[in-house]
């Protein structure tokens, strides 16, 4: 058979009906992209008992007064915002809302976690005006900025700190800086140790502590408890000019203690004091401060009675007005991002 006649059967056979033509195949169709896998709650898998309220009574890294022994997760961040009146809540209660109108203490708290244990914050609080010179007939003024670092050395589900341990325990240290609109400020060495515990099914978290300021402060509020604590220029300024004054201890070294009872998942009753030990203090009795606190998943909403109107580190743990009396209305909102 010719070689013409068998390329010519070949192309017959295939144009042949039922001949099966091969064709290319199509790309397979993408994959489906990798679903991220869900982390595991730390919370969980530490193998402890959870309750609806034990991340709201354990995620509180400051409370009114002070910071508390919890640090951020790493990486996580928040945001505090203050206000507390220096005018008593029942005083012109027409034209002074809750004594928030006219003089207020506001402070604004960041926090950052680098890294796991460790929460560095800044806290910004107003000050007030100063018995020294003035400047080119202006006063001269101070704000104060705590700048603060936590270290979590223990905690209680052995999540955050860097052992798990009976207690949350952390230990506080950085500087109250007094910042002036004229001249050179002042700055305070501030230490503190504080441990905390959940107990009775995580709903009553109890906290105490020492702390001490280098330098601590006191702005007196309107008509409650003691006059203002006079920075060492004040004192030097007031001697000069003739005036009577009692030289003041520089440092001060208090206790804090704090209790949070859940009553709900979502709400619980907030009770502190700042009990000074040694060193300047207003002689009126501790720091006190109680309230209750509204809880969301994100957000803390906290509604305060108090007897001292001060805010920064070295200025609440000086002591407070008389003990039998809270005359100052506060409030905060914290966000936890």
């Amino acid at each position: 058979m010719s070689s013409r006649l068998m390329l010519l059967l070949g192309f017959t056979a295939l144009l042949a009906p039922g001949a099966e033509v091969t064709k290319a195949k199509a790309p397979p169709p993408p994959a489906p992209p990798a679903e991220e896998e869900d982390q595991a709650d730390p919370m969980l898998a530490s193998g402890s008992p959870m309750y609806p309220w034990t991340d709201n009574q354990r995620r509180v890294v400051h409370h009114w007064f002070l910071p508390g022994a919890t640090s951020l997760p790493e990486g996580d961040w928040y945001y505090r915002i203050s206000h507390v009146a220096r005018d008593g809540y029942d005083r012109e209660p027409r034209t002074n809302l809750f004594g928030l109108d006219d003089n207020v203490k506001m402070g604004l708290t960041l926090g950052w976690s680098p890294i796991k244990a460790v929460t560095v914050t800044v806290q910004r609080i107003n000050g007030r005006d100063l018995a020294v010179e003035d400047v080119d007939g202006g006063k001269v003024q101070y704000d104060t900025f705590d700048v603060l670092a936590k270290f979590q050395l223990l905690d209680q589900r052995g999540v955050r700190g860097w052992r798990k341990g009976p207690c949350d325990l952390s230990l506080i240290a950085g500087q109250s800086l007094m910042f002036r609109n004229h001249g050179n400020g002042d700055g305070s060495l501030n230490l503190g140790v504080i441990a905390e515990r959940d107990v009775m099914e995580d709903r009553l978290r109890l906290g105490v502590g020492l702390v001490r300021a280098g330098l601590s402060a006191y702005d007196g509020a309107i008509g409650h408890g003691a006059g203002d604590k006079l920075m060492p220029d004040e004192q030097d300024y007031l001697s000069a000019q003739g005036a009577p004054y009692q030289p003041a201890e520089l440092a001060t070294m208090s206790i804090p203690l704090t209790a949070r009872l859940a009553i709900a998942e979502h709400w619980c009753l907030l009770g502190e004091a700042i009990i000074p030990v040694q060193g300047w203090k207003t002689e009126g009795g501790p720091s006190l401060a109680t309230g209750f606190a509204y809880n969301t998943n994100t957000h803390e909403f906290a509604f305060i009675l108090t007897n001292t109107a001060n805010a920064a580190f070295n200025s609440v743990i000086t002591g407070g007005s008389k003990v039998g009396s809270l005359p100052f209305f506060a409030f905060s909102i914290t966000a936890y991002l």
